[in-house]
């Protein structure tokens, strides 16, 4: 669960020791390209709050890169060490993530090759914070392994995170839509799935953040069926 109040207090005690602050971020929506507006609104306020590199992960696949201000940050930085050589542990981890769900993105695990691309985020850090980045892009072998690429796959890897970076500015990305629909069904149909009594249970629970995701998810019901 994100907490941005207890993010925000860890930021300031840990800028308040050192000289560079690093955040690792567990967040973002499985087997996405993209991370959520809101994903990036939440990185967008670690870095006015004092960090200076953020480290995503949790999607299994690489996501863009962006200068915030004084920060970088990365939204995910795809898989390093990971056993999914098993086309049937790769399509089991796939049918239970998000995107599958929406019934408008399939994966073939078998073709798809995302969750074995990833990135070695190399940084130099000053005082002021990050002076050079530099990305070295890698392969998960058969062995699990994690090896370099020098060659025209390593390129093509850092031609996908430049396109991904240069996309995270581009509001009318249809997949935005998707995710933040289907972010928003989820949401509902799992607390209605759990019954009248739970829900009572965790009222307690409910936060803004909630009432916004069922907000969004209605408001864009209307304006679909008004479009229709």
């Amino acid at each position: 669960m994100i907490r941005e109040k207890d993010i925000k207090a860890d930021v300031h005690k840990a800028k308040a020791l050192a000289d560079t602050v690093v955040v690792s971020l567990h967040h973002g929506i499985e087997y996405s390209d993209y991370p959520l507006p809101a994903h990036i609104s939440l990185a967008h306020k670690i870095v006015d709050w004092g960090a200076h590199l953020i480290l995503g992960h949790h999607p299994h696949v690489l996501q863009g890169i962006e200068h915030y201000k004084d920060g970088v940050i990365a939204y995910s930085l795809g898989n390093f060490v990971i056993d999914l050589s098993d086309p049937e542990v790769r399509e089991k981890a796939m049918s239970n993530c998000l995107l599958a769900k929406t019934g408008k993105i399939t994966f073939d695990p078998e073709r798809d090759t995302r969750p074995m691309e990833s990135i070695i985020l190399q940084c130099r850090l000053d005082k002021g914070g990050v002076s050079d980045v530099r990305l070295i892009p890698i392969y998960i072998n058969q062995d699990f392994q994690p090896v370099v690429l020098n060659d025209r796959k390593g390129q093509d890897i850092l031609n996908r995170v430049k396109i991904l970076s240069l996309n995270l500015k581009n509001e009318n990305l249809p997949i935005w839509r998707i995710l933040s629909d289907a972010y928003s069904r989820e949401y509902i149909c799992a607390a209605i799935n759990k019954g009248l009594l739970w829900n009572l249970k965790k009222i307690y629970r409910i936060r803004k953040a909630h009432l916004s995701l069922i907000r969004n998810y209605l408001f864009s019901k209307i304006h679909w069926h008004k479009s229709k």
